[in-house]
């Protein structure tokens, strides 16, 4: 006996999105294989639900308008962008920036907060917003937190203008978690560097291409800077690096946010 494929699940054929039953003779076996235009994205388990990256940034534009946002035109280097979406090397992940346009000031720099909706069709991540802060001066994005939205089932059963509404409640309440961010950065402001920040950056798993050349040298002096500054030298160069995929960059931003935790309140 041998694996194969079973009859599809053409829910989202419009989107050349497949889903295909993994059969193991005449057995159904507890797995599936995602195909997008006749190649294979993944073999996820059975009760996986695929949710087109199509449809989440429709609901996204729609929950973000009713909540107020905008979406916020970005650029990344390394990354294709359109608009307002940040797409991953292979197009299986989006992230979606919305903004209220309103700027804010952090130690006399400008810095725009906003959100962030994901999505993918590879199981990597599952729908889902967190806060996103662009530094205007050197157009820096940081990626900030994760928090699911809903599942595609219980979207299903709610209806859509129900499924709008409590997407709309959870974008709000998100922002309001980005007053703790601000207020955060405008600590790191007050404080200056030490070398025991130093050291854990330097022992972190983060790639010295992210690290200002001021640490990584022998026997380097101490700078004269605060942890605002420090920061986001650190945070240009991973936006900046266009060597490093969406994955890399999401991943760089949360090790040095274990390592500089910014403050956030949880629901």
């Amino acid at each position: 006996m041998s694996l194969r494929f079973g009859e599809p699940d053409k829910t989202w054929q419009q989107y050349e999105l497949l889903q295909y039953p993994i059969l193991f003779g005449r057995e159904e076996t507890s797995y599936k294989a995602i195909v997008r235009a006749g190649s294979l994205i993944k073999i996820l388990g059975r009760g996986y639900e695929l949710f087109p990256n199509e449809e989440a940034l429709k609901l996204a534009d729609s929950a973000a308008k009713m909540a107020g946002l905008k979406p916020f035109p970005i650029t990344a280097p390394g990354l294709r962008t359109e608009n307002h979406v940040i797409y991953s090397e292979d197009e299986t992940r989006i992230r979606a920036i919305y903004t209220p346009g309103k700027i804010e000031r952090i130690d006399g720099e400008e810095v725009n907060i906003g959100i962030n909706v994901y999505n993918s069709i590879d199981g990597s991540t599952s729908f889902g917003c967190g806060l996103f802060t662009f530094r205007e001066i050197c157009s820096n994005g940081v990626i900030l937190g994760y928090e699911k939205i809903f599942s595609v089932k219980r979207m299903h059963t709610k209806g859509l203008s129900k499924v709008l509404e409590d997407m709309k409640a959870r974008i709000i309440l998100t922002m309001e978690r980005g007053i703790d961010i601000l207020e955060s950065y405008r600590l790191m402001a007050q404080e200056k560097i030490t070398e025991k920040l130093i050291d854990k950056i330097l022992k972190s798993r983060l790639s010295l291409k992210v690290l200002p050349d001021y640490i990584k040298e022998e026997e380097a002096q101490l700078p004269d800077l605060n942890q605002w500054q420090f920061y986001n030298d650190i945070t240009e160069l991973i936006w900046h690096n266009a060597d490093a995929g969406l994955h890399t960059k999401t991943f760089q931003f949360n090790t040095l946010h274990r390592i500089m935790p910014l403050q956030v309140r949880r629901t």
